[in-house]
């Protein structure tokens, strides 16, 4: 799916950024909207599939 590498590389952005001191706001920001777009993505797979079966 087009958003699958995105999605994978804010998730490792967003937990790196949360393991070790945030290198700016603006990194930590985007890993915080990287994990929020990646939650929107995956749920809207899910009703997607809910609604098409």
């Amino acid at each position: 799916m087009f958003f699958g590498v995105p999605a994978i590389w804010w998730a490792a952005e967003a937990s790196t950024a949360a393991t070790t001191m945030p290198a700016s706001l603006v990194d930590l920001i985007l890993g915080l909207t990287g994990i929020g777009l990646s939650v929107l993505i995956i749920v809207a797979m899910i009703f997607g599939d809910s609604a098409g079966s």
